[in-house]
């Protein structure tokens, strides 16, 4: 029989081995995910960082820290996805604290089955992704995938008219509700940036799901250019089964001489807009308004830039231009938050957590974000968290 000293001592040596493995190791579990660009005087690169508070503290760049190689679309199931920037690739991250590691890379055709631009994303189970592409305007692509094996299930072609000789479909929004996938979408000149949609309309497809059937499609011509470019870029939401979507006719996107920011409704399990609901978000002579940001109860955040601030191109991208709005889609009404103004970006830089909403917005003169903390009932700001550079993304884990 084992004398009791010498069992013991091989359990300590059992477990010496055992806590110096680091596959043994747990992560330590971080409440938030952070994605910032770095000013170009510095590394112009986008790096991630991790942090169980965005009231206070000030976060700083490790020393090596790696750039991320992707746009981040998506956090789920303690992973984020993203689209490699060079290869177009669907990549699955585990987060690492300052740097975020790959765990699975999933090879899309991009002259088949998938381009990022004009594209939307679904979850349809806890590892099924839906992903859809209008193939740089051309033709209407999906694919289902498997996100826990990174594989590709399933891809196809969508039925929806082509758009016609030397046009392009734009403003793409898409939607799974339920059963019925909503393709909204208008048509224009995508390579005549001076000549507005040539359909002063917006087209909404309804599109049975799983067996992506083509089943209406519908037309509304109070405002067009639905939804937008990028899978990271939110322009819809869903609330008590009712579909929500901005039209966004700005100078960022594609200027229309008469459309105006408005917000479209699809009522429950039906297949066309709304005729009863239109909200407009800005008044189109002095204003332009981009994305709608989901904060649940029907409430929405809008960025909203006054023209007057807007002298060339390169202000949008260069000037903090950008005021927010809390937006009211029951009550139709819309609220200007006290923050400084933001540069444009239209990642998701925006978290509502309880009774509080958190916008990181970037201050230029000290090459820094501050999170700004929100109290959803009395709209009082308060600085929080410093980030470095221009935080584009926030994340809840």
């Amino acid at each position: 029989m084992m004398k009791p000293r010498y069992f013991i001592n091989i359990l300590f040596v059992l477990a010496f081995f055992l806590s110096c493995n680091p596959a043994n190791k747990r992560p330590v579990a971080f409440k938030f995910g952070i994605v910032s660009y770095l000013e170009p005087e510095s590394q112009d690169s986008e790096k991630y960082f991790e942090t169980n508070t965005l009231k206070s503290g000030k976060l700083t760049v490790e020393k090596n820290a790696a750039d991320i190689p992707a746009i981040l679309f998506s956090y789920r199931d303690s992973s984020y996805f993203g689209i490699d920037y060079d290869s177009e690739d669907l990549i699955r991250f585990a987060p690492q604290e300052t740097t975020l590691k790959e765990t699975g890379r999933l090879h899309l055709d991009k002259e088949r089955v998938w381009r990022k631009t004009s594209s939307w994303f679904a979850w349809v189970a806890k590892d099924t992704l839906l992903i859809g592409s209008s193939m740089s305007g051309k033709h209407f692509e999906y694919c289902l995938i498997s996100t826990r094996k990174m594989e590709l299930l399933r891809k196809g072609h969508l039925d929806i008219p082509l758009p016609g000789k030397n046009l392009n479909y734009g403003g793409i929004y898409g939607r799974l509700q339920g059963d019925k996938l909503y393709i909204a979408y208008t048509i224009y000149d995508y390579w005549n940036p001076a000549k507005p949609a040539p359909s002063d309309t917006t087209y909404l497809a309804t599109i049975s799901y799983p067996e992506m059937k083509t089943e209406s499609i519908s037309k509304d011509a109070r405002a067009t250019f639905p939804g937008g470019y990028l899978l990271s870029w939110e322009f819809g939401l869903a609330y008590q089964n009712q579909v929500y979507f901005v039209t966004q006719t700005g100078g960022r996107t594609r200027e229309h001489p008469w459309s105006p920011n408005a917000v479209f409704r699809i009522k429950n399990n039906q297949q066309q807009i709304d005729p009863s609901y239109f909200f407009k978000l800005a008044d189109k002579k002095t204003e332009e308004a981009y994305g709608l940001y989901d904060l649940g109860e029907g409430l929405a955040i809008t960025k909203i830039i006054r023209k007057v601030d807007i002298d060339e191109t390169m202000d949008y991208l260069n000037k903090n231009v950008v005021e927010y709005y809390l937006t009211d889609l029951i009550k139709n009404k819309k609220t200007k938050l006290l923050l400084p103004k933001d540069i444009l970006d239209f990642r998701r830089n925006i978290l509502r957590i309880g009774n509080e909403i958190y916008i990181a917005i970037y201050d230029p003169a000290r090459k820094c974000s501050v999170v700004w903390v929100i109290d959803k009932n009395t709209l009082k700001a308060t600085e929080g968290l410093t980030i470095p550079g221009h935080a584009v993304q926030l994340f809840k884990h």
